[in-house]
């Protein structure tokens, strides 16, 4: 029974976190130098290797710890997770289409704050003309709690 009382933590400690982040969204596309601003929600689901911002039923983005370089696309990513803070960062180059993308991700698990920022940037080439786009989110993260 002793045994089984220790087992119980690391259980448990394997089982998905899932966040609700409610917050505030600035972003700027081409340089317009039109802020926009609106509020948001995202699910965020950590697991004890990776975490995942789930934007839509569709749309996310993982952080894990990996590089790679093939087919023309190079990058890394990486994720923490401390008894304080859950974080990750992603950079990622595509070569042939000149594009750069970067995203990182901190959340304060005593306070529920967090920091999620993406930006993006295409040079202009011959097929394609130049874009950027950036978005900072600012908000607070409450564990959501199971049905059962």
């Amino acid at each position: 029974l002793l045994l089984l009382l220790f087992l119980i933590p690391n259980l448990v400690m394997g089982e998905e976190l899932i966040l609700v982040c409610k917050g505030e969204v600035l972003s700027l596309t081409d340089n317009s130098g039109n802020l926009n601003s609106f509020q948001k929600e995202f699910s965020v689901k950590v697991f004890d290797e990776s975490v995942q911002i789930i934007e839509a039923s569709n749309k996310f983005v993982s952080f894990f710890n990996d590089r790679f370089n093939e087919n023309g696309v190079e990058g890394f990513k990486t994720y923490g997770k401390t008894k304080d803070s859950i974080y990750g960062s992603r950079n990622v180059t595509y070569k042939r289409m000149q594009r750069y993308e970067f995203s990182s991700l901190e959340i304060n698990r005593i306070t529920g704050d967090i920091s999620y920022n993406q930006s993006n940037l295409t040079k202009a080439t011959d097929e394609y003309k130049e874009k950027s786009y950036s978005m900072t989110f600012t908000g607070k993260c409450k564990k959501k709690e199971r049905a059962f």
